[in-house]
């Protein structure tokens, strides 16, 4: 059962029954041994820096972002070769933390859930659209063919005591220079929706509101929460638009860490205005191979 708690600034605060308690707990537990850079380095070994990121190096707009953990849909990997497709530098199989005894189990029961409940959303979206519940299904989007995305992102304290001044100032949900360095800097998110069960012990989303102001998005017990991405202004040629969001860790002893899931377009879907979003205006996006959109924001590090 879903059960919307609460609208803010484009982000949803969303209650889900399905998952217990004890298991996000576990979740975060296994997450927090496995989000240090000297455990991910220890069994991470790839020739291409997108599958980890250590401190500094994961640029949104221009601010730099925490240590994180990469897992794609990596099934798909596999399809391409077969069908003769060109190589990505992002498929690949997964490199999961068996180290950490139960983990991979874990992420792969949390994957199914939020693959179900991304779905589940979507069909709410395209009625409220006035569009077929499934519209969003099949080749454009579909459960089993979603080229989902799992981060696990562990983001430590700001202590940059030079910077101290600019943070509190951003906490405070005033806009920063350039080269103030946050957890994560400003972006949108790429792809369809995002779902965030959040640290519930650490303050530090923050997203833009209709005004330009920053507010917080505080983590409530039992809540995803739940945005659009680009492709979604895509598809409504500009009338739903992605949220601005950024993340400020400023809590002096306590690291947070968030597990975000992305439900995305299938990979070889043609993303483009749907035509009911183009009676009153000429399209404003021109159609787009997800594939390709998702490699130009991987390999350049989310530049905006």
């Amino acid at each position: 059962m879903l059960l919307l708690l609460h609208c803010l600034n484009g982000m949803l605060h969303l209650q889900q029954s399905g998952l217990k308690t004890k298991f996000l707990k576990m979740l975060y537990f296994a997450a927090g041994d496995c989000t240090s850079p000297s455990f991910v380095l220890s069994f991470v070994q790839l020739p291409v820096p997108h599958h980890y990121q250590p401190p500094g190096l994961l640029h949104c707009s221009f601010i730099t972002m925490s240590c994180l953990l990469v897992f794609f849909c990596c099934w798909l990997a596999y399809l391409f070769q077969a069908a003769g497709h060109p190589a990505s530098p992002i498929h690949g199989p997964n490199q999961w933390p068996c180290q950490v005894p139960g983990f991979t189990p874990i992420l792969m029961d949390y994957i199914h859930h939020m693959q179900r409940l991304g779905a589940a959303l979507l069909r709410g979206i395209a009625a409220g659209l006035g569009l077929p519940q499934q519209y969003f299904g099949g080749s454009l989007a579909g459960h089993e063919e979603s080229y989902w995305v799992l981060r696990v992102i562990h983001y430590p304290p700001l202590q940059d005591k030079s910077l101290k001044q600019q943070h509190q100032a951003a906490a405070a949900g005033q806009e920063v220079g350039r080269q103030v360095q946050l957890s994560c800097g400003e972006h949108t998110d790429y792809g369809l929706l995002t779902l965030v069960n959040q640290d519930p012990h650490v303050c530090a989303l923050q997203v833009k509101n209709a005004l330009g102001q920053w507010v917080d998005a505080p983590p409530l017990p039992g809540t995803f929460v739940c945005n659009i991405g680009d492709m979604f202004q895509v598809l409504t040629n500009g009338q739903y638009k992605p949220t601005l969001h950024r993340v400020l860790n400023t809590d002096p002893s306590k690291s947070r860490v968030s597990v975000p899931f992305f439900y995305e377009p299938c990979y070889e879907a043609i993303v483009q205005p749907i035509p009911q979003f183009c009676r009153s205006a000429p399209a404003k996006y021109p159609a787009v191979r997800y594939g390709t959109h998702l490699e130009s924001k991987v390999l350049t590090n989310f530049e905006m």
